[in-house]
């Protein structure tokens, strides 16, 4: 079972980024614009010029995404590496939080399909796993630098800590209980609708 989890990567990082294109909305544009900040300034302030996007709001300098900013922080790293590549501009940014996107909800699967694989035979759990990843909303969240796959990925870790806890004695189940309450915790800082 140890190939379940790079290959259920592989796989769903491929087919997320198939089309070669992102799908987004507005509200994925405030979420990469706010990356493409920290990556290359280090705030969350937007430049002013974004004053006609309603998914930000003002703040002293500049606006302010409306969404929480864990999915930015997140992606930041590799609109930081594309930005050496090539210029952050719209078509930019798109092509950075489809990227960062695919790769957190790539990672969400793998960790699923691992779960999955300490419960039934190694292809059960590929097959499973590679269901929940491209066959469910999964998919079409991961097309653009929405909130969904970094609450996923947080969401799948919880379940796989608290899966630990029963595996453990009792003297060592704080360390996954931690898993826990963080996996849950940063899954609800990325979008608040996960806590109902």
């Amino acid at each position: 079972s140890i190939w379940v989890a790079p290959a259920a990567f592989l796989i769903s990082f491929g087919a997320l980024m198939a089309n070669g294109r992102a799908i987004g909305s507005g509200d994925t544009n405030a979420v990469e614009r706010t990356a493409t900040a920290l990556a290359g300034q280090g705030t969350f302030v937007l430049p002013e010029d974004a004053a006609q996007d309603p998914f930000t709001r003002p703040t002293p300098g500049g606006r302010i995404s409306i969404y929480p900013p864990l999915p930015a922080l997140l992606a930041m790293p590799v609109f930081f590496l594309l930005s050496l590549a090539f210029d952050l501009n719209p078509a930019g940014q798109q092509i950075a939080g489809k990227l960062s996107a695919a790769l957190v909800a790539a990672g969400a699967v793998a960790l699923l399909a691992r779960s999955y694989a300490s419960r039934s035979t190694p292809f059960r759990a590929l097959v499973s796993a590679l269901l929940f990843g491209l066959g469910t909303s999964v998919y079409s969240t991961a097309q653009a630098l929405w909130q969904h796959p970094t609450s996923l990925f947080f969401l799948i870790a919880a379940l796989r800590g608290l899966e630990r806890v029963e595996a453990l004695p009792k003297a060592f189940r704080w360390r996954p209980g931690l898993i826990v309450a963080l996996g849950l915790s940063l899954s609800a800082a990325a979008r608040p609708a996960t806590i109902p």
